[in-house]
């Protein structure tokens, strides 16, 4: 099968990891996978991208078995691509922006059920497929149990100065500032930007080979505090999982895959986050069954999987 997926993006954004990490595994599967961009000079050394990137013009002069477009931006790319189905993917908590999507395609797919039920109630669709998101558990890998310092609480303070995310950044921000003196407090992200000022900051770029993460990051932490504010899917909050360590979250960008109190810890309740904390770092048995549950349940998000359930969504219409 030939397929084809519009992307403005070529840089370290979640939406490029998952249509990489996706036709990787089309790739593997024996397809035909093509990144299609009108960015080719910004695509970054970095990307370990195993099918090819080819621009608008030239994917108009080839014909395609799907077209998939996940991004406003990529409105009207594919109007002139031959394909025999194409599919509006919704992978974004901001869902107002697929409204003026809508007429030009019939076949919707989503990662989480709020797009489903936007779809079916917004945009008044009615193929509507659930493929879920998945997660490099090659990259991700379960922590060394032995290593616990009952200090490290990290958070990823990406866009806190600008970005989609910047309510979240700041948000964990003032609420870890006060308890820097009682725990190890410490921010990262990919660019020097975004560090807040006051407390540590770990600069970690490692674009889509995130294994640099695992262990720069996850394996040094006690503690990840992710309090995203838009995201359909929360990468940090998965990546943690995997990797063995508890997870303080709001619950959003969790609804495929969390369950409150069950495998992350809630946190409704903003002026709770130190006893949050500290029940994870004082109470062993309580620590173990939320990350014991965390990982049984992020080890079944695998992107093979959202491969094939892409797959089936294709095969139903072609």
């Amino acid at each position: 099968m030939k397929i084809g997926w519009l992307t403005p993006f070529l840089g370290e954004v979640g939406g490029i990891r998952s249509i990489i990490e996706t036709g990787n595994s089309l790739v593997k599967m024996g397809h035909n996978f093509f990144m299609i961009t009108d960015k080719m000079h910004n695509k970054p050394a970095w990307i370990n991208f195993t099918g090819e990137i080819v621009g608008v013009a030239e994917a108009e002069k080839m014909n395609f078995d799907c077209v998939i477009n996940q991004d406003p931006y990529c409105r009207n790319w594919d109007k002139n691509i031959d394909s025999s189905i194409k599919i509006l993917h919704i992978c974004s908590g901001h869902l107002h922006c697929y409204d003026k999507m809508a007429d030009d395609y019939n076949i919707v797919t989503t990662i989480f059920n709020k797009g489903v039920q936007y779809a079916r109630s917004k945009l008044k669709k009615t193929n509507i497929f659930r493929i879920g998101q998945g997660i490099n558990l090659t990259q991700f890998f379960r922590r060394d149990s032995n290593y616990f310092s009952h200090k490290n609480v990290f958070f990823c303070c990406r866009a806190y100065n600008i970005g989609n995310n910047q309510k979240g950044a700041i948000t964990a921000y003032n609420l870890l500032y006060p308890l820097r003196d009682k725990y190890n407090i410490c921010a990262w992200d990919n660019t020097k930007d975004s560090a807040p000022p006051g407390i540590n900051f770990i600069l970690c770029s490692a674009g889509v080979n995130r294994t640099s993460y695992a262990e720069s990051i996850y394996h040094k932490a006690d503690v990840i505090v992710a309090l995203d504010q838009v995201s359909a899917w929360s990468h940090i909050a998965a990546e943690a999982m995997a990797c063995g360590i508890p997870v303080i979250s709001n619950g959003i960008g969790l609804e495929d895959f969390g369950i409150p109190d069950y495998n992350y810890v809630l946190l409704d309740n903003y002026n709770l986050i130190e006893e949050k904390i500290d029940r994870l770092l004082d109470d062993d048995t309580y620590r173990k069954k939320i990350v014991d549950n965390a990982y049984n349940i992020i080890i079944n998000f695998t992107w093979e999987k959202r491969a094939k359930r892409l797959l089936d969504v294709m095969g139903n219409f072609l």
